[in-house]
């Protein structure tokens, strides 16, 4: 199901196919950040999926109030400065 949802957030992004916003292609928007960090927390995962979690999770973020609190609830804010640490000192 999580596969499901993440590549279909990817294909809308990548076509722009739906006039609806980001925040109406589901009606759990902390489902979706939700996904999406577990997805670029799963260091299995190709880089350009990874890349791809990050863009929707902006997104999904921008000038939206829940899904931003759902993202440092979630420890989306870790994740990241945990990610970026460890590429930069690599």
């Amino acid at each position: 199901m999580r596969m499901v949802v993440c590549f279909l957030l990817i294909v809308v992004l990548r076509t722009n196919s739906l006039s609806l916003p980001w925040n109406s292609l589901l009606s759990f928007p902390r489902l979706q950040v939700r996904i999406m960090l577990s997805r670029f927390n799963d260091t299995s995962a190709p880089s350009a999926l990874r890349a791809d979690a990050v863009c929707i999770l902006s997104r999904l973020c921008s000038n939206h109030k829940d899904n931003q609190a759902g993202f440092r609830r979630d420890g989306g804010i870790v994740s990241l400065v945990s990610f970026t640490v460890g590429t930069i000192s690599s």
